[in-house]
């Protein structure tokens, strides 16, 4: 069942942070006032009529708010490291500030308990006093308070980078449910009846999970494909009794699942210009009727309304009158800091200028799409960008981009300049978001580099670095090697090495592991999205296995880590169980990528021909029935080409690293033979390569 809703725009802040919105209701009042606190400090409050903002009161903080939380009809907001309070007027009456240094991620309050989460830690405070703390291995990316079953008050769930989320009950977690994905947003759904949460992922999952005092339950955990999800919220638009999952992503879509026989399905799309900070759902132009606020990273405060919603449209009129108004005040701004700007320096001897240049507030992810075996890269100013330069010192595949608005140029890297890549990005005036899909060769490890230059005078970049990974087609699985997976190969790695030696060495190989290692003995899964291969890696001081169904995965992790104790001065010994028939069994999973890559290459080769063929005038000439589809066809193969250009190298040269690898943990060279195996592939007979691996 679909439900449509249409955008109204209430108002623009300066950039919002991902919890800097709440509803606040009044008592008599079935409408709700909508509390905003952005990046310059500023909290504004402000109802709906007829599609236009209310302002009910504004208020300057004193520093960046990171976060907005309403209870009891009083706002909290969480400036920088303080805790501050006010009315629903806008009077300050609570000031806390707590003895961290860190700004507050997200903020709980439930009574006189005050619950907030930092970038690797979570606080508990009674009456302002600490009563529990928790310090988390790997970075903690959202909070909400869940009510529980069983428990005397809401507890914490925690949403933390290896993956999972974390029900605080104290100052260590009563349990630990891991995902598919790292979880970024959390919202109660149907206001937490039942312990129900849902969920959002930088991959771009979602899903529900029961909360119980002992266990987290996953309900269910789904991708439809699309952008990281950057905010959730549940809410009843239909009518139905069941409330619906509004998600928020990174490339500005809003989507609406209804839960029809307890699976999502999609009922609404929308999509805004900026990336979506916040949702959240509330009865603000209607007492009737809800509507879906969203706020992006960019300050704007849109409402998704229902047709037929009693809050009506502002006329056009009065909405040109308010644009012109707001106009002529910024170009008297504008004017007023030419004014200053030009004014006569001051005496020497005088007092020094205080010159500091904003910093601007920058949005970038950098996930890998696991259907397409492919990273994005996404980039997003408040602002005008004027230039992005990416440089690597890896090689990399930089896949051709849709953008019409951006040109593009490469330099070519001398071979002892360390770059493998140098591309730039140039915009044309407006553009404020940047996507390049970029595809990564497993093996190499490195950094990624971009160079970002807003269209700010002066011309000031900013740098932003995203580590590249050995084995940057794996991401993190529930499930590891199952009985029926394949051969499988083990590595096992001893040595006089420590725990975060280990970690780190394998860092260098699997992306996402924690900033540091969680226990004493560590266990994680990993799938390669190319093809459906499986690692298992266990590690402790002293004692690494690795455990893979893939050859070539396997050899990686020994070349990385033999590279990265060299230069520790650390002794490590290797044993390794390979299965013969390992190298086969991968090859047949990327046989059917071979075979159709080979296939669009012979067809996109052809098309010239049939057309000249085509456009002779000759009406004798019939093309058969094989023929004429690829020249029906045309669009589609060459944009398919055009997509992934170099995509039937990397095949083979995977396959030939495959055979390599074979032979080297047999201790023979093969690289020989590699010109016999390059004439079979090109051939494209699966038994004949088969029987080359064998010989």
């Amino acid at each position: 069942m679909e439900v449509s809703l249409t955008p109204v725009e209430y108002m623009q802040a300066a950039s919002l942070s991902a919890h800097a919105c709440a509803f606040l209701s009044s008592a008599g009042h079935r409408t709700q006032k909508v509390v905003v606190g952005d990046h310059d400090g500023t909290i504004m409050c402000f109802g709906a009529k007829k599609g236009s903002p209310v302002p009910v009161f504004q208020q300057t903080a004193g520093g960046r708010v990171s976060c907005v939380q309403v209870y009891k009809e009083k706002i909290f907001v969480g400036v920088h490291n303080q805790v501050k309070g006010y009315s629903r007027k806008g009077k300050l009456f609570f000031e806390f500030a707590p003895q961290i240094a860190e700004p507050i991620l997200a903020m709980g309050i439930y009574e006189d308990h005050l619950h907030l989460a930092y970038d690797h830690k979570y606080f508990k405070f009674e009456n302002c006093q600490e009563t529990a703390s928790f310090a988390s291995n790997d970075r903690i990316l959202d909070m909400i308070l869940v009510p529980v079953s069983g428990l005397p008050a809401p507890a914490a769930l925690l949403a933390c980078a290896d993956h999972s989320l974390r029900l605080m009950t104290g100052s260590a977690p009563a349990w630990s449910v891991s995902l598919q994905g790292r979880p970024q947003a959390l919202a109660l759904y149907a206001g937490g009846a039942d312990g129900n949460i849902v969920f959002g992922t930088a991959c771009g999952r979602f899903g529900l999970v029961t909360c119980s005092a002992r266990a987290g339950t996953v309900a269910f955990d789904m991708s439809e494909g699309g952008a990281g999800v950057t905010a959730v919220c549940s809410g009843s638009f239909m009518g139905e009794g069941l409330d619906e999952i509004v998600l928020g992503r990174a490339d500005g879509t809003v989507q609406v699942y209804s839960m029809e026989d307890g699976f999502p399905s999609l009922a609404h799309t929308t999509r805004l210009p900026a990336a979506i900070a916040s949702v959240a759902t509330g009865l603000v132009g209607s007492s009737s009727d809800l509507e879906v606020i969203v706020t992006t990273c960019a300050g704007s405060v849109t409402g998704l309304v229902a047709p037929g919603a009693d809050s009506g449209a502002t006329p056009a009129g009065t909405k040109i009158t308010a644009l012109t108004n707001e106009i002529t005040e910024l170009q008297q701004r504008l004017a007023s800091t030419s004014r200053q700007r030009k004014a006569p320096a001051p005496a020497l001897g005088g007092p020094a200028l205080d010159i500091r240049w904003p910093e601007p507030a920058i949005y970038d992810s950098f996930v890998l799409i696991e259907g397409e075996a492919s990273y994005l890269l996404s980039i997003e100013l408040h602002t005008s960008i004027e230039t992005v330069v990416l440089q690597s010192d890896v090689p990399v595949d930089v896949l051709d981009s849709k953008e019409t608005l951006l040109s593009v140029s490469f330099t070519d890297c001398r071979n002892d300049s360390g770059n493998q890549l140098l591309a730039t990005y140039t915009c044309q005036p407006g553009v404020n978001r940047l996507q390049v899909k970029i595809r990564t060769i497993e093996g190499h490890h490195g950094t990624l580099v971009a160079y970002i230059t807003p269209a700010v005078r002066p011309l000031i970049s900013h740098v932003r670095q995203y580590p590249i990974r050995a084995l940057s087609l794996h991401h993190r699985a529930a499930e590891g090697l199952s009985a029926g997976a394949g051969p499988i190969n083990t590595l096992t790695l001893t040595g006089a090495f420590s725990l975060s030696d280990i970690h780190g060495w394998l860092a260098l190989c699997l992306p996402d592991l924690p900033e540091k290692a969680p226990k004493e003995v560590n266990e994680f899964s990993y799938r390669c999205s190319l093809i459906d291969t499986r690692l298992e890696c266990a590690y402790q001081h002293g004692q690494a296995v690795v455990r893979t169904d893939s050859l070539s995965a396997l050899s990686i992790v020994r070349d990385v880590v033999t590279q990265a104790a060299t230069l520790r001065n650390c002794l490590v010994s290797f044993e390794c169980d390979v299965d013969d028939q390992s190298a086969v069994h991968v090859f047949r999973l990327l046989f059917p990528l071979l075979q159709a890559q080979n296939a669009l290459e012979r067809q996109v080769s052809l098309l010239a021909a049939l057309r000249e063929l085509s456009l002779s005038g000759e009406d004798a000439i019939v093309l058969p029935a094989q023929y004429q589809e690829i020249l029906d066809n045309a669009d589609r193969l060459q944009a398919d080409f055009k997509r992934q250009p170099c995509q039937l190298e990397r095949l083979y040269g995977m396959i030939t690293d495959l055979y390599i690898d074979k032979f080297k943990f047999q201790g023979v060279n093969a690289k020989s033979r590699t010109k016999q195996l390059m004439e079979l592939l090109e051939r494209c007979h699966e038994q004949d390569i088969v029987d080359f691996f064998n010989a």
